[in-house]
């Protein structure tokens, strides 16, 4: 059986309207708190991988020049 709802008046309304508005920001805050995250995060790993290759590329070179030198020999 439907019933009515109470009436809130208009500072309940005002009231439920703010307490919408402040989890409305809240989860926008802690949206661009995670995409903020997200970007130092991929910006860590690509600076990371980066040093990796370049590591792995001067191994590569001095194994090179190794088998270069005995090559010669």
């Amino acid at each position: 059986m439907w019933r009515k709802p109470p009436e809130v008046g208009d500072q309940g309304v005002k009231d439920a309207a703010e307490t919408a508005e402040g989890k409305f920001n809240e989860g926008k805050q802690a949206a661009a708190d995670a995409k903020d995250t997200l970007g130092e995060r991929i910006s860590k790993g690509y600076e990371e991988g980066k040093a990796a290759a370049s590591g792995a590329k001067d191994k590569i070179g001095e194994k090179v020049e190794e088998a270069g030198k005995k090559i010669q020999d």
